[in-house]
């Protein structure tokens, strides 16, 4: 969907878009992107289904491989299929593909406050109200 052409950006393509935009313009534009659609999703999530584990970024980060582990136990892997999918999914560990991949910075968690300023906070709360709240995340000024 990233690379598609759209008319709204002038016959480029998201990405494109992006590309075309300061650093500040584009985080507004991702903001704004993110609240008409991965927000409104994430706002609208029924949390604590127990048919359903949730996991934070930030607890996949401290333990990754045992992140994973909970995933496929979660799944119905039984041991041997759930070491050898955790052992797959490390592949793809941020460990390792951190400074190969472009969209990659570093994988850190709470690194949001190095690049949102005010302006991009009060624009978050603007645009999703006390999402970031809900999900667990301190306030933050705006």
């Amino acid at each position: 969907w990233a690379l598609q052409p759209r008319d709204r950006f002038g016959g480029k393509s998201y990405q494109e878009h992006l590309l075309s935009l300061s650093d500040e313009e584009g985080l507004e534009a991702e903001i704004r992107r993110f609240a008409r659609a991965d927000g409104k999703h994430m706002a609208d999530w029924p949390y604590g289904h127990p048919g359903v584990l949730e996991m934070t970024y930030e607890s996949m980060l401290q333990d990754e491989a045992g992140g994973w582990a909970r995933l496929f136990d979660h799944w119905g892997f039984v041991p041997a299929a759930r070491d050898e999918a955790v052992e797959i999914a490390m592949g793809f560990s941020l460990s390792k593909v951190k400074g190969k991949l472009a969209h990659v910075r570093s994988g850190r968690p709470n690194e949001w406050p190095e690049h949102f300023g005010p302006a991009h906070r009060a624009l978050f709360i603007e645009l999703t109200g006390d999402l970031a709240a809900r999900l667990g995340y301190p306030p933050t000024d705006a």
